[in-house]
C-alpha cells in the first residue's frame, strides 16, 4: 500500500471526484456529502434545476448550486443587521426599508434614553470636564510639595517639567482619540481642542 499523498502534491483528481465537481451529484451523494437523508435533500433542494442526469438517470445538480440550500448557517440578529445596513436602499421592498430604518431610529433613541449611547458633544463634554479637573489637580501639586517639604528650585523645575510634559501629552492623546470619533473639526477652537 502506498502512502497518502500531501494536499501540495496531489495533482489529479480521480475520476469520480471530477465528475462529481465539474459535473454535478446526486441526490444520494449530495446526502452522504452534508450528512443528510434524501427526502430532506430533496425538500431543501426545493425548485434547483438539475444540470444534467447520472448513470442511471438520476438528476445531478451542481454541487456549488446545492450547498448553498443545503448548508445550515447560524444566522444571528447582527449578522441579519448588518447585511441590511450594507445593502442598497433600492433593493428591499419599500416597507421592509422603512420598518427596518423606524426600528433602527426607536433602538437609538431607547438606547440614548437608558445611557448605553451618548451624543458625541456629551462626550466631549465630560472628557472635556474630566481632563480640567485632572489638570488642576495635578498643577496644584508643586504646591502641595513646597508646603510639606524643602525643594531646590532645580527640584521644583524637574517636577514642573515633568507634570506640564505629562499634562500636554494626556491633552494631545485625548484629543487625537476624540477626534477619531468626532470627525474632522473645523472652526476657531479646530486646533485648541478646548480642553
Amino acid at each position: 500500500m502506498t502512502d497518502p499523498l500531501s494536499i501540495g502534491q496531489r495533482k489529479y483528481l480521480d475520476t469520480e471526484s471530477r465528475a462529481i465537481i465539474y459535473q454535478g451529484a446526486s441526490v444520494n451523494q449530495l446526502g452522504a456529502l452534508f450528512r443528510m437523508k434524501t427526502p430532506d435533500v430533496l425538500r431543501r433542494l426545493g425548485d434547483l434545476r438539475p444540470v444534467g442526469a447520472g448513470r442511471q438517470g438520476n438528476p445531478i445538480y451542481d454541487v456549488a448550486a446545492a450547498s448553498a440550500r443545503l448548508c445550515k448557517i447560524e444566522i444571528t440578529e447582527e449578522m441579519i443587521t448588518a447585511h441590511l445596513r450594507r445593502m442598497n436602499p433600492k433593493e428591499l421592498p419599500p416597507l421592509l426599508n422603512k420598518l427596518f430604518w423606524e426600528g433602527m431610529s426607536v433602538r437609538i433613541k431607547y438606547r440614548q434614553a437608558v445611557g448605553e449611547l451618548w451624543h458625541t458633544t456629551d462626550v466631549l463634554a465630560v472628557a472635556s470636564a474630566a481632563f480640567q479637573s485632572l489638570r488642576m489637580s495635578v498643577l496644584l501639586i508643586p504646591d502641595a510639595l513646597l508646603n510639606e517639604t524643602e525643594l531646590s528650585e532645580a527640584q521644583l523645575k524637574i517636577v514642573q517639567t515633568a507634570i506640564d510634559q505629562a499634562l500636554d501629552d494626556a491633552r494631545r492623546q485625548l484629543i487625537t482619540d476624540l477626534r477619531q470619533f468626532d470627525g474632522p473639526r473645523s472652526g476657531p477652537d479646530a486646533e485648541s481642542g478646548e480642553l
